[in-house]
């Protein structure tokens, strides 16, 4: 069928990027002594993913999207300009551009430092070293963006969250052997085998209840709002949740210049992940709600998924019970495969199927 054949056009592309992603990753900087940080490592594949010339890679982007929708969470202005016309929506994408080069540019120069700081590892250390490095390092950000770029256009789309998750999602495999050969040798308990992966299939079962829910509302908009909700709201809360936990386990212990950090107790994560899931959530219904875009999901419903994702897996990991697949890449990892899913009629098809 046509449509199968351009879905397997589009697979082959993003496979395609991804592969010339990771091999990019297995080339390393110029001046740089690789065999040396294998032996400091112990490990010679991600030692010189460390080295390479993506070792900064996509990440600078992700920050300033970062940046961009926390700006857009505070200033709701901001989401209703971007919606207003497509033009505006390409200048704020240009300006997430400019900015991860910024970023590129200020992680590539700490990186090209902290290279020269080990001793013998830069062959020649100096000026000519930095430029060569940083430049490269800086190229390889544009290559990365580049490739995000056609997965975008040609692809899967999602170019960003593919990038973002490929060294996840190659060490998942490696990650659930390890945790199968320790049950097996009696060092890691079944049960709490069992309840990790429990807890990533209903955790992934959420999330897809979620996407389904909000494409009962139809519109193309609403479906990219219920893509953004899904993935935004669990990444800004896994990076202000840790900051809120500092600062309640540094408040528990009475404050002041010379109080010591406690950890928080399991009450007091429970409550503080009830309070910024919750502002989080709110948030967004206020951004959409000034932005005229009509929340595709119920704000109860999202805090209730983000919650038991990012709570429950805190929770499992206090009582030493380890998730091979963190909760970040989780959400995003489910969410880009319901998203093509959908997309693609393979739910309708199911359904179908299964009603006969």
């Amino acid at each position: 069928m046509p449509l199968d054949q351009a879905l397997l056009r589009r697979v082959l592309v993003t496979l395609a990027a991804l592969a010339a992603y990771r091999l990019a990753a297995h080339l390393p900087l110029s001046g740089v002594d690789v065999a040396l940080l294998a032996r400091m490592s112990g490990a010679n594949a991600s030692s010189i993913d460390a080295a390479s010339i993506i070792a900064v890679g996509i990440m600078p982007l992700v920050s300033a999207l970062v940046l961009i929708e926390t700006a857009k969470l505070a200033f709701p202005s901001l989401m209703h300009w971007q919606q207003a016309t497509p033009e505006n929506g390409a200048s704020l994408a240009r300006i997430s551009i400019i900015l991860a080069l910024a970023l590129a540019l200020a992680q590539a120069v700490g990186l090209t430092l902290a290279l020269e700081d080990i001793s013998g590892l830069v062959f020649e250390p100096g000026a000519g070293f930095r430029f060569t490095a940083v430049a490269t390092l800086v190229s390889g950000t544009v290559l990365a963006i580049a490739l995000a770029s056609i997965i975008d256009r040609a692809g899967l789309g999602f170019g960003v969250w593919f990038l973002f998750l490929l060294p996840t999602l190659l060490e998942l495999p490696k990650a659930y052997a390890t945790q199968i050969n320790l049950v097996l040798s009696g060092h890691y308990p079944t049960l709490a085998f069992l309840i990790g992966a429990a807890f990533v299939v209903l955790a992934t079962a959420g999330i897809v209840a979620i996407m389904l829910a909000g494409r009962a509302s139809g519109a193309p908009p609403a479906a990219k709002a219920t893509i953004e909700t899904c993935i935004w709201t669990p990444l800004l809360a896994s990076i202000w949740l840790p900051y809120g936990l500092l600062a309640l386990g540094w408040i528990s212990n009475g404050g002041g210049a010379g109080s010591a950090f406690t950890a928080p107790t399991i009450l007091q994560i429970v409550l503080m992940m009830v309070l910024m899931l919750g502002l989080i959530a709110a948030g967004y219904t206020r951004s959409f709600a000034r932005a005229d875009i009509a929340t595709p999901v119920p704000p109860v419903v999202v805090a209730l998924a983000v919650f038991a994702v990012f709570g429950g897996g805190m929770l499992l990991q206090r009582f030493a019970i380890a998730l091979p697949f963190d909760r970040s890449p989780l959400v995003i990892a489910v969410t880009i495969a319901a998203a093509i899913a959908i997309a693609a009629g393979l739910v309708d098809r199911a359904r179908k199927a299964a009603d006969a």
